[in-house]
């Protein structure tokens, strides 16, 4: 597999992660005794992701891929509120 097609499938995992810890937080589980936010799961794939595209990409690289992020759950963000904001249709 090429290089930059290894680099967008964790770029696209890492987004992923980030929303979905978000849609997810609020909801609280107990597994093996633990209590913790299921956004937790999600949120824990992250950072081995943008520590290997720091080894193998670069610092710098890494730090676009958390901009990407953060301007996704922006994106999310707005989507929803205007979902949830939207008029319902009459039928």
């Amino acid at each position: 597999m090429e290089r930059i097609t290894k680099l967008i499938i964790l770029v696209a995992i890492f987004i992923t992660g980030l929303i979905v810890t978000n849609i997810t937080s609020s909801k609280i589980m107990t597994l093996w005794g633990l209590t913790f936010s299921v956004g937790a799961l999600a949120y824990a794939i992250t950072f081995p992701i943008t520590d290997t595209i720091g080894e193998v990409w670069g610092r710098k690289r890494a730090h676009v891929v958390v901009w990407a992020g953060f301007f996704g759950n922006v994106i999310m963000v707005v989507l929803i509120y205007l979902a949830m904001h939207s008029p319902s249709a009459r039928f």
